[in-house]
């Protein structure tokens, strides 16, 4: 437990430190706006590489998901990273998938961990194909 702690501590050092040297910024993910879209407070998306959103769907929605692209070999976007929806921002991640015209989607989480939900649902739950979206909070 005392090495996990110290591990976070010199992890999170470690990204100040980078986010310093680099000028990197994470302004858009802190904004009042946008905080409740964050899982963590302590990890949010570089406005440098942040994944904006231009599909808004309806009056007042922000640009914003906690989500930013991860170069290729060829130096080119060819990733997004994005922390697993919550029940308030599943639509804005088939936003994002739609717009940037995903092919593949990798969940690295279990929906479950040390018995805290960590991925609202994003997939339909029986084994038809389809899954309605509402968007309504």
């Amino acid at each position: 437990m005392q090495d996990s702690l110290l591990a976070k501590q010199e992890i999170k050092a470690r990204a100040t430190a980078f986010r310093q040297q680099q000028s990197i910024s994470t302004e858009a993910g802190a904004s009042k706006e946008n905080v409740k879209k964050n899982r963590y407070k302590d990890i949010l998306p570089y406005d440098q590489t942040r994944v904006v959103l231009n599909l808004l769907t309806e009056e007042g929605q922000t640009d914003y998901i906690n989500a930013n692209f991860i170069q290729g070999v060829d130096n080119k976007r060819c990733y997004i990273a994005t922390q697993g929806p919550l029940r308030h921002t599943v639509l804005d991640f088939w936003r994002m998938v739609w717009q940037y015209k995903v092919k593949v989607i990798v969940m690295a989480c279990r929906e479950v961990e040390m018995g805290k939900k960590n991925v609202s649902f994003y997939w339909p739950l029986t084994d038809e194909r389809l899954c309605t979206l509402d968007p309504s909070p």
